[in-house]
C-alpha cells in the first residue's frame, strides 16, 4: 500500500505539503508499534522489528517494480536543470515536484530503493541537488534526507563505486558549511544537524578515500570542518549533560547528539588521525588538539556511556577516541579493535530483512503449490524423519551429524509457518537444533533458534497442545539461560584480557 500510494502522490492534484506529510506519515507507520525492550520479551521485540523492516522492504520493492524510480529520476533531472538555469522558484510547481520526489526516496528507504537509485542516475542527481540549491532553499536539506536513505541501505562498496569522491565532495562541502553556520548561531541547537551528522558518517564509512575527504575538507575558514564540528557538538552536549547532574531528563536529552557525534568521529578515526584536528576555545583564537580537548570530558563520558546509557557501541566509540593521546599509536592501531557500528548493523539488518522477505515470498509461493497438491504432509513426514535421525546421532554423541539432520528438518518446513501442523513440526526441529548447538557451544545460534521457536509458540499458541507447548518452552528457556550465562562469561574474559593487555 505504501509503495503504490507514493507513486500515486507524485501526480496527485492535492497541495504539496499535504502530499509530503501523507508520504512521511506512511513511512513512519511502517516502523510504528515496535515495543521497547522493557515492555516485551525478546522474541516479541524481534518479531515486531523484523516485521517493520520487511514492511519497508515490501513498500520499496513495490515502488521500484511499478516504475517509481524512473519517475523520481525524471523529476530530479528536470529540477536540477531548472536549478542550474536559476529558473527553479522555491514556491513553484517544479520545486514542489522535486521535494516530493526526494520525500518518496526518504520515506520508502529500503535496499530496493537504494539499489535502484545507485543503478540509475537518481543518487548522482540527489548529490547535485544538494550542492546546486542556494542558501535558504529547502532543497538541500530534503536532498540530504534522500541521500541518507540511499547510503544507509546500500553496501559502502556500492555507493563508493557509484558516486565516488567527485560527486560526494560537493555534498561534504555543503555539510561542512551547514555545520559551521548552524553551530555559530547556537552550538546546542541540533534540530537540523542530525541528518547532516548521519550523512557525513555514512560517507566516511565508504572507505579510506571518502573518510579522508570528510576529515580534511575545509569550510568557511575552518580546516577539518566536519570532525571539528562533530567534536564541538560532542563537547557542548557533554558539558550540558555533565551540568545536568542527577536530573535524568536534562541529561538524556543530550544523548542523541552525543551518540551521533561519537559515531561520526569513531568512523572517521578508522582512517584518519584525529590529533590533527584543532578545536577552538570558547573565546579568542586559541585552539586545542582534539585529544587534549577530549581529555577534559573523558571521565564523565566513560561513566555516562557505561553506567547511565549502558551502550556497548558508545563504550567502544569512547575507548577508541581516548586511545588518541599526544604520544599514542597510529590511527589504525588503537584499542579496542574496530566493531560494527549501529549504522552498519542497521544496514546489515535491512539487507537481511529484504533478502529474507524476497526468499520467503518465493518459498511461500512454492509451498502453496505443494500444499495444493497435498505436499505439506509429505514435508512434515520428511522433517520428522530427519529429526529422528538427528536424535539418534545425539544419542551417539555425533553432534555435528545431529546438527546437520536437524537443519535439514528445518529446511523442509521453510515457508510453511502459517500451517499449524507444519509450524509445530518446525518448533520441534528448532528446539532440537538448539540443543545440538548448545552441545557445540555455539551460544549465539542457540539464542537465535530458541527465539524463533518462541515466536512460533506465541503465534500459534491456541492451536498447539498447551502441555506440549509448555514443556518445549521450558526446555528452550533453560537453554537460553545457559547460553546467556556462557556469553556473559566470554565477554567478561574478553574485557579482563583487554585490561591486562
Amino acid at each position: 500500500r505504501a509503495g503504490r500510494l507514493a507513486l500515486q502522490l507524485l501526480d496527485a492534484p492535492t497541495p504539496l505539503l499535504a502530499r509530503i506529510m501523507t508520504l512521511r506519515r506512511t513511512g513512519e507507520q511502517l516502523v510504528a508499534n515496535v515495543p521497547a525492550r522493557g515492555e516485551a520479551g525478546r522474541a516479541a521485540v524481534r518479531e515486531h522489528h523484523f516485521a517493520s523492516m520487511q514492511a519497508m522492504a515490501v513498500a520499496g520493492n513495490t515502488f521500484v517494480d511499478a516504475g517509481g524510480m524512473q519517475r523520481v529520476e525524471a523529476i530530479c533531472a528536470r529540477g536540477l536543470d531548472r536549478l542550474q538555469q536559476s529558473q527553479l522558484a522555491e514556491e513553484g510547481a517544479e520545486a514542489d515536484k522535486v521535494l516530493l520526489g526526494l520525500e518518496a526516496v526518504a520515506s520508502l528507504q529500503s535496499p530496493a530503493v537504494a539499489t535502484a537509485a545507485l543503478q540509475s542516475s537518481v543518487a548522482g542527481l540527489v548529490c547535485q541537488l544538494v550542492a546546486a540549491a542556494g542558501p535558504g532553499s529547502s532543497v538541500p536539506h530534503n536532498a540530504l534526507r534522500a541521500l541518507w536513505a540511499i547510503l544507509r541501505n546500500a553496501p559502502p562498496c556500492d555507493f563508493a563505486a557509484a558516486l565516488g569522491v567527485e560527486l560526494l565532495r560537493p555534498v561534504v562541502a555543503v555539510c561542512g558549511r551547514m555545520f559551521v553556520g548552524w553551530l555559530r548561531q547556537n552550538a546546542l541547537d541540533f534540530a537540523y544537524l542530525d541528518v547532516v551528522c548521519c550523512v557525513v558518517t555514512q560517507i566516511a564509512g565508504g572507505g579510506p578515500a571518502l573518510a579522508d575527504l570528510v576529515a580534511t575538507l575545509s569550510a568557511r575558514g575552518f580546516n577539518h570542518a566536519v570532525p571539528t564540528s562533530l567534536a564541538i557538538i560532542l563537547f557542548q552536549h557533554t558539558h550540558e549533560a555533565r551540568r545536568g547532574g542527577r536530573n535524568g531528563r536534562d541529561v538524556l536529552k543530550h544523548l542523541g547528539p552525543i551518540n551521533l557525534a561519537l559515531e561520526g568521529l569513531y568512523t572517521i578515526s578508522l582512517h584518519f588521525d584525529l590529533r590533527a584536528v584543532r578545536i577552538p576555545e570558547y573565546e579568542g583564537d586559541v585552539t586545542n588538539r582534539f585529544d587534549e580537548a577530549l581529555s577534559e570530558y573523558a571521565d564523565f563520558l566513560e561513566g555516562f556511556v557505561s553506567h547511565q546509557v549502558r551502550s556497548r557501541y558508545m563504550q567502544v566509540y569512547v575507548s577508541r577516541l581516548l586511545a588518541f593521546t599526544p604520544h599514542g599509536t597510529p590511527p589504525m592501531d588503537p584499542r579496542p579493535p574496530p566493531i560494527e557500528t549501529e549504522t552498519e548493523q542497521q544496514r546489515r539488518l535491512m539487507q537481511y530483512a529484504d533478502s529474507m522477505q524476497r526468499t520467503r515470498e518465493a518459498v511461500r509461493r512454492q509451498r502453496e503449490r505443494i500444499r495444493e497438491e497435498g505436499g505439506a504432509a509429505e514435508a512434515i513426514r520428511s522433517a520428522e524423519a530427519h529429526r529422528t535421525r538427528g536424535d539418534a546421532a545425539i544419542g551417539s554423541d555425533r553432534r555435528e551429524e545431529a546438527l546437520g539432520a536437524y537443519s535439514m528438518a528445518v529446511a523442509e518446513l521453510a515457508g510453511m509457518e502459517a500451517d499449524a501442523r507444519a509450524a509445530w513440526a518446525l518448533v520441534l526441529a528448532k528446539s532440537s537444533r538448539s540443543q545440538a548447538l548448545l552441545l557445540l557451544r555455539r551460544h549465539e545460534e542457540v539464542l537465535e533458534d530458541a527465539t524463533d521457536a518462541h515466536v512460533l509458540l506465541e503465534r500459534h499458541g491456541e492451536r498447539f497442545d498447551p502441555l506440549e507447548s509448555a514443556r518445549v518452552a521450558e526446555e528452550l528457556g533453560g537453554r537460553e539461560a545457559e547460553s546467556g550465562r556462557a556469553i556473559e562469561a566470554q565477554q567478561h574474559r574478553a574485557r579482563r584480557a583487554e585490561l591486562e593487555a
